[in-house]
Formats: C-alpha cells, structure tokens, sequence
C-alpha cells in the first residue's frame, strides 16, 4: 500500500509504501518511480538509505546490516543483474574494506584492513583475496618481491600456474 503525494495518478513527491513481507519504502518518488528514500526489512534492522534509478539501487547509499557491518557504496552499472561500484564497508568487528564491489561482494581492486593492524591489499574475487592475480600485478609493475611473497605459499600447496611462473621468475 501507498500514503503519499500523487500527480496525474502517479506516486510524486513524498511517500511511504509497505510492500510484501512489510518491508517499508520512504521516499521521494517522481512519475510513480523512486528516487530517493530508505528501504527498511519486516523486522527493521536491515535498511538501504540512498539513491535509485528504475527501481534499482543506483548512486550513492549506504547499506545497514543486522550484525552492524555498515556499507557505503556508489554503484555506477549493473552486468548480469548485479550492481558493481565502489564502496567502503566497516565491519562491526572494526575491519574495513576500500573498494570495488560487486553486489555486496569485494570484488576488483580493494584494501582489507583487519582491527589487528594487518592490511590486504590487492585484487579480490567473489570476496576473497586473490593472490595469484595480486601477485601478477605486483610482477607487471616490477615488485618481484611481493608477487615471491605471494606466489610461494600457493606454489607450496600445488598451484600449478604458480609453480610454473615462479620457474618463469627463477629462469
């Protein structure tokens, strides 16, 4: 259900809608389309606060989630039905991740910093740190120290791709 502003039979101006599984909608609307508003769970602990372009989240926002992780993102595209941006998402254990996202994922090029001082900082894929094309960066730009710190453990537990460029590094 909608209360709020209309115009010419449209939502269009202020507004709340209670959708399925009363999830609650607040926001501005225009030609019946959300602009920007906050989007509230049943039980009212996870929100979405920020921007939407056909009723997708798009722009900037921040994402609050029950365990108090807290995610600020801006999305710039969505590919394959999710929205890929950059983001800062502060975990509620005082880690933080700087980055691009993809959904709510780490995913690209991003830093991970621990509460413990310890700082991973490098390429990411489906929100786990990739080692192997962290190190490849770090060769093309001439770091062959870091890509040995890198590649040497996956070499050691039977990576065969870095086994093989770590020949490719020695030779």
């Amino acid at each position: 259900s909608y209360e709020g502003e209309f115009k010419h039979d449209k939502k269009h101006g202020k507004g709340t809608l209670t959708g399925p599984n009363s999830i609650r909608v607040t926001g501005i609307f225009r030609d019946g389309n959300l602009e920007k508003g906050k989007i509230t769970s049943a039980n009212g602990v996870t929100s979405y606060d920020g921007e939407f372009v056909n009723h997708k989240i798009f722009g900037n926002g921040t994402t609050t989630y029950p365990n108090g992780d807290k995610f600020i993102r801006k999305i710039v595209k969505y590919e394959n039905g999710k929205a890929m941006g950059r983001g800062v998402k502060t975990f509620a254990n005082g880690d933080v991740y700087s980055g691009e996202v993809v959904g709510n994922e780490r995913h690209g090029k991003g830093k991970h910093t621990f509460s413990d001082g310890r700082i991973l900082d490098g390429v990411w894929k489906n929100n786990k740190f990739d080692y192997y094309r962290t190190g490849l960066d770090a060769y093309r730009k001439g770091n062959y120290a870091t890509t040995l710190r890198l590649w040497t453990p996956l070499a050691e537990k039977g990576d065969v791709q870095a086994q093989s460029d770590l020949g490719v590094m020695y030779y």
